[in-house]
């Protein structure tokens, strides 16, 4: 049972059509039905937050296939991109205090690992938390898996798939975000938003997270916070044949 008492709502991003090698691998083009031992992928992300102390009501946003596998979870429609999807997710909710919000492609997702970085980051009092993994936390659970690491001046971090955000500061840095997403495939446009100082530690893998946090907490306007997790879990999304291959290995 339950026993939080600051337990926070939660969205699953379910939306979007996958277009690459899984894709084309599995003949599924919707991420969160992909079978794994029987079981659409969202039932291993569903199942953890069920099971989780600090989650309260939780609401999928994906396409109507979706309904037959998700039994008694309200299903919004999914909208043009991953901005509106999280914009009907807060509403749904209808507050303007945190909320979790997190993909359907990380089917190794444990109660344990939600209630952790949940208590963290309500603990840091921040508008916005993002999970870190060090590499040397993902290797050691996931060595097989292929990830994408920044280089900081702390070390190696890959991210995860999920972020707790306080609903109010999400309406209020809606502009910004939906200009930076606009912007995401063009490197020097972000790079100006960012700026050049900031751009050239991070090259010389000199930039510190708290210089991270504060920078992009300014141009959101307010308070950022990096929370450096154990649960590598939380960043385990399988996004190519071989993850898949390997889930069905580890969840057997």
């Amino acid at each position: 049972m339950r026993v939080d008492p600051e337990a926070v709502p939660a969205v699953i991003l379910a939306g979007g059509r996958d277009r690459g090698a899984l894709a084309e691998a599995t003949g599924q083009p919707i991420r969160a039905l992909l079978p794994i031992h029987g079981r659409p992928m969202i039932h291993y992300v569903a199942g953890a937050l069920a099971a989780a102390e600090t989650v309260g009501p939780v609401a999928a946003v994906g396409p109507e296939a979706l309904a037959d596998a998700l039994p008694g979870l309200p299903l919004l429609p999914e909208g043009p991109d991953l901005l509106s999807n999280i914009q009907a997710g807060l509403n749904a909710h209808a507050t303007d205090g945190p909320v979790l919000l997190l993909t359907t492609d990380i089917p190794f997702l444990t109660p344990a690992a939600v209630d952790d970085f949940v208590r963290r980051g309500r603990a840091s009092g921040a508008d916005l938390c993002y999970p870190l993994i060090a590499q040397s936390v993902n290797a050691a659970r996931f060595g097989e898996m292929r990830r994408t690491y920044a280089r900081l001046h702390e070390g190696r971090f890959t991210g995860g798939n999920m972020m707790l955000v306080r609903a109010g500061f999400f309406r209020q840095m809606e502009p910004l975000v939906s200009d930076a997403y606009a912007a995401r495939k063009q490197p020097f446009r972000l790079a100006r938003k960012v700026g050049m100082g900031l751009l050239v530690r991070f090259m010389l893998g000199r930039l510190r997270i708290a210089q991270v946090e504060s920078r992009v907490g300014t141009l959101l306007g307010g308070s950022v916070r990096a929370i450096l997790t154990e649960y590598a879990e939380i960043g385990a999304d399988v996004d190519k044949p071989e993850d898949l291959q390997l889930a069905e290995a580890l969840l057997r």
